[in-house]
């Protein structure tokens, strides 16, 4: 196979495991500076579950979970430290 071909696919391929693990950093200071402000303790704890997800996805490169009703070890790992959670 074709080295640049091959050189494309990997770079593609870790630009979407990036894309789809990972928050922006202006996205993750929003979601604690909101974290910080809400005064409605359920509400609050969504956010906070989308954060920790949210970490936990770009610390093991699995997918980004934002749905909290999945947040105890759901099918991707949400909510779960695991360094085998969702793995790609």
């Amino acid at each position: 196979m074709n080295k640049n071909y091959e050189k494309i696919v990997s770079l593609v391929c870790d630009t979407l495991v990036e894309a789809g693990s990972t928050f922006r950093e202006d996205k993750k200071k929003a979601y604690k500076r909101v974290i910080a402000s809400e005064d409605n303790e359920r509400a609050k704890w969504v956010l906070e579950t989308v954060l920790a997800n949210a970490e936990a996805a770009e610390k093991n490169h699995s997918p980004l979970c934002d749905d909290p009703a999945h947040g105890a070890g759901g099918w991707s790992g949400c909510g779960s430290d695991r360094s085998d959670a969702g793995r790609y």
